[in-house]
């Protein structure tokens, strides 16, 4: 931000002291306006999380909605962490969203949902540590695509809490197709009305996956101190996976890739024969219905009461804020369905975590076949 006057050096010292006094901790950054923070639920893993942000620009192709630019993708990238000579409070504490994105997108959520103007903190604190040292060791890789209409960051709590656990988690933004894409740092902010040409789903998809494969095949070039701890034999899909779609056929093409979670992004019927013999984990409102594919591994899990939305990280983080401002609540059950948000992510996690221990890493499917929490349904075959 430009200002009209440069404080004196000593100034400006102590106002950086007084401000790093006063930085909230994790969840609760309302500290300097009488604002909501939400907060993401804890990690169950027993690594600490770093967190890193690139740019890719695949001047290969040009980006359909935007014919005079090369396809340019944001990414996070969350990985295990270790404190090494430095303590891992050093790290300052990633936000839910980059400034100017949120400063585009909050307005007309505000709105949707009958909030007024600064009631809610949406760059509340996570759990990642920003370029925190890489702990030693090889970690599956799990790449996580945001739906058509939602963010990576609605899928931050699962990103976060799967690097806890030990892997290395890829999340694209698809600009155009996603809500809004802030690119960091550039400052370059994109939603979908920015468009300069008009994409059919069909292609929108298409690109989706063309997406996916430049994150695969240039895992180096987001940085190179992840991509040595990443294990590109062992990669797992998740979010949006073409499931039910022409695309997952090469989807599952994609060298090391061994297990494809979609979670909510999926048609009423869906038919997953296309992933051949690749396992294929499907979390859904619980009226979606999957055909079984002979041979393979598949699981259903149904989830009573909510949506596709209810299904990520946002639907924690709108049920808090409906808890603190109960006049929208209509609004916010419209978006997220009725189901317990604290339940459906603690449903979610458990079951995206148990998928990928049983086939990037040799674990049991156990959990899919044993008992289930309330209000969720388990199909598993064979």
């Amino acid at each position: 931000m430009l200002k009209r006057h440069v404080l004196p050096a000593i100034a400006a010292l102590a106002l950086a002291a007084a401000t790093t006094l006063l930085m909230p901790s994790h969840g609760k950054t309302s500290g300097w306006q009488n604002t909501f923070s939400p907060s993401l639920q804890g990690l169950t893993g027993s690594h600490p999380v770093g967190a890193r942000r690139k740019i890719l620009m695949d001047t290969s192709r040009r980006d359909p909605w935007a014919p005079a630019r090369s396809r340019e993708l944001m990414v996070d990238v969350h990985y295990p962490a270790t404190r090494k000579s430095l303590p891992l409070e050093h790290y300052y504490l990633s936000n839910a969203a980059t400034e100017l994105g949120i400063l585009e997108w909050a307005p007309k959520q505000e709105k949707r949902l009958g909030l007024v103007p600064n009631e809610v903190n949406w760059q509340f604190r996570t759990h990642g540590h920003e370029w925190a040292p890489v702990a030693d060791g090889r970690y599956p890789v799990v790449i996580l695509s945001a739906a058509p209409d939602r963010m990576r960051s609605s899928y931050r709590g699962l990103a976060e809490d799967l690097a806890s656990h030990g892997y290395v988690v890829v999340s694209i933004d698809h600009p155009y197709d996603s809500a809004v894409v802030e690119f960091y740092p550039k400052r370059r902010v994109v939603e979908p009305e920015d468009a300069t040409a008009d994409v059919p789903r069909d292609v929108a998809d298409e690109t989706r996956v063309r997406d996916i494969e430049y994150v695969a095949a240039h895992l180096a070039d987001i940085d190179a101190e992840v991509a040595r701890a990443a294990n590109l034999e062992q990669v797992g899909l998740l979010g949006w996976t073409g499931v039910g779609t022409p695309q997952l056929a090469q989807l599952s093409s994609i060298a090391g890739v061994h297990a494809i979670a979609s979670v909510g992004a999926l048609p009423s019927i869906v038919d997953s024969t296309a992933a051949g013999r690749i396992p294929v984990l499907m979390i859904a409102p619980e009226r979606t219905l999957s055909r079984p594919v002979p041979g393979a591994w598949r699981a259903l899990v149904g989830v009573r009461g909510t949506t596709a939305r209810g299904l990520t990280d946002d639907g924690l983080v709108l049920a808090q804020i409906a808890a603190a401002y109960p006049r929208v609540a209509q609004a916010v059950e419209d978006e997220i369905g009725t189901a317990p948000a604290a339940e459906v992510a603690q449903s979610v996690h458990k079951y995206v975590r148990s998928f990928f221990d049983a086939w990037l890493r040799g674990g049991s499917d156990s959990t899919f076949k044993g008992s289930v929490p309330s209000g969720v349904t388990v199909e598993v075959s064979p």
